[in-house]
């Protein structure tokens, strides 16, 4: 809920601790979502202010995509989710290391009844991962009858995933919301 207040401290405490200057930096990587409005906003604005003055070039990485990082499985299917609020979760479903279902947002409920219904007789295992996985764990405990593991180390290391993720470089910001936001929804209701 601070990030705006706190993120350019963070980063000048990280580039003083480890003795880096903003001009030997050769990338700037940034969750382009999906995830929080407010979040995703204050993190592209800061990569956006902080790539111009040292003509830094951003590479855009979407979040779903770095909860799956270290995630070795090949023979599982891996779905990626974050909590969108109301038993609901932005997801992605990977096999193999390749994206299958691109970003979507779903009701946990309803995810659960698609799962048991396509794979509840097959040996199929499903690795579910990031803080929506641990989020609704109980939920998924206690609807699915399919073969699953909630990975929740997956989760706490999401900047360093965010950082060995490969994403899209771009001089124009790329988000991915997949949902417009509640002030965007109302006002294109009144217009």
């Amino acid at each position: 809920l601070n990030h705006s207040i706190v993120l350019f401290d963070n980063i000048v405490d990280a580039l003083k601790s480890t003795k880096i200057c903003f001009d030997s930096i050769k990338i700037i990587k940034v969750s382009c979502g999906p995830g929080s409005f407010t979040g995703i906003r204050i993190g592209i604005a800061t990569a956006i202010g902080l790539s111009i003055p040292y003509d830094i070039p951003i590479e855009y990485v979407d979040t779903l995509d770095s909860f799956c990082r270290y995630v070795s499985d090949n023979e599982s299917y891996i779905i990626s989710m974050i909590d969108a609020k109301n038993d609901r979760v932005y997801m992605s479903m990977y096999k193999s290391e390749k994206k299958i279902i691109d970003d979507i947002t779903v009701n946990v409920h309803d995810l659960s009844y698609l799962l048991n219904k396509h794979f509840s007789n097959s040996n199929t295992v499903f690795n579910f991962v990031g803080p929506g996985a641990i989020d609704y764990k109980n939920v998924f405990k206690a609807e699915l009858n399919i073969k699953h593991k909630i990975l929740s180390k997956s989760y706490k290391y999401s900047s360093s995933n965010l950082c060995y993720t490969n994403g899209k470089e771009s001089k124009n910001p790329i988000i991915n919301y997949i949902v417009s936001s509640k002030a965007e929804r109302e006002y294109n209701a009144k217009h």
